[in-house]
């Protein structure tokens, strides 16, 4: 349960969109007034943990082959999400903040 934490814990604190979305509202409203807002959102996101924990243990205990193929396929997904992004940035260097060199900065 304690590696369960020390892994969510980082996952909870980058800047995703809930962290976002609490800053700004903490920058218009006040941060007293957000904190059951932010509150929810540590109750949920560690609820979703639990959950997805407890289905890959059960996972594990039924069918071992089973995380083999969750690890191989997240693997995958790795390598997509890379492959997809140098193409991307090949495609369009002004999208992903590739200064053009034949940019003289007039219009």
């Amino acid at each position: 349960m304690i590696s369960t934490f020390i892994i969510v814990l980082p996952l909870l604190l980058s800047p995703g969109p809930a962290n976002l979305v609490t800053f700004a509202l903490a920058a218009r409203f006040g941060f007293a007034r957000v904190l059951s807002f932010q509150l929810g959102i540590i109750v949920v996101y560690f609820i979703v943990a639990f959950l997805l924990g407890l289905v890959t243990h059960q996972l594990a205990a039924f069918a071992p082959y089973g995380l083999a193929v969750i690890r191989v396929m997240g693997g995958l997904f790795i390598v997509y999400l890379g492959v997809r992004l140098a193409y991307r940035t090949r495609r369009n260097p002004r999208r992903a903040g590739i200064p053009d060199t034949l940019d003289t900065g007039t219009n």
